[in-house]
């Protein structure tokens, strides 16, 4: 009886560390979003970070073609993802966009993520997207990695002004700022800092910031 034990201990070991490795095989980094095999579609982009089961992430589509009924028009698609990473491989994520303080968030479709073969991720949409005048992501899009990045969590500013800083002390302030609901990526947490990627113009801005300037909710 003993002997099965250890051997049934031995085996649920395993397989937890099999379940860990395949987890860490996820990369968090930028993705290209496409729709028909070999052709990359403008302005879409997908910011995915991966850090054990949990997953988030930043769509940005932030020009839009105007419709053709309304040349003024330019309808603009950013929200964030939040989700897991199942132990079947699929990732399932809530997409929502923040408000006004004091108002609850916009929230909207549930996007699942499935992987082939070939690596790439297939989508499947459910609902309505959030802070979208154009659906921009559709059932059967997939995704490819473009950009790996070490990011640990994708998340916003949620102060009105956040300074930036070229090393984690008071005298790095810099000029440069970002304001209330810019996306970043955070790299690392040092006491109360964090160092960022912001994702703005599609990443490569590292610099440091007050941990306390990003939102809670998606935390370190």
């Amino acid at each position: 009886m003993k002997v099965t034990r250890v051997k049934t201990i031995g085996m649920a070991l395993i397989m937890l560390s099999a379940f860990n490795v395949a987890r860490s095989e996820e990369q968090s980094g930028a993705y290209t979003l496409r729709t028909v095999a070999g052709t990359q579609l403008d302005y879409r982009k997908l910011f995915l970070s991966f850090d054990g089961d949990r997953v988030s992430g930043f769509f940005d589509n932030p020009f839009t073609q105007p419709a053709s009924n309304d040349p003024d028009a330019n309808p603009t698609c950013r929200f964030f993802l939040t989700g897991k990473l199942s132990s079947a491989g699929e990732v399932k994520l809530d997409t929502w966009y923040p408000t006004e303080r004091g108002k609850a968030d916009e929230t909207g479709a549930s996007v699942a993520l499935k992987k082939r073969s070939d690596g790439t991720w297939i989508a499947t949409l459910s609902g309505a997207l959030p802070n979208c005048d154009v659906p921009t992501i559709a059932t059967g899009d997939f995704l490819k990695l473009d950009t790996p990045q070490p990011w640990r969590v994708i998340n916003y500013v949620a102060v009105p002004k956040s300074i930036l800083y070229s090393a984690p002390a008071d005298s790095s302030r810099t000029k440069a700022y970002l304001v209330r609901l810019d996306p970043v990526a955070v790299l690392e947490t040092r006491s109360s800092w964090s160092r960022i990627d912001y994702l703005g113009k599609g990443g490569g801005l590292v610099r440091w910031v007050k941990s306390s300037d990003l939102s809670v909710r998606l935390g370190q």
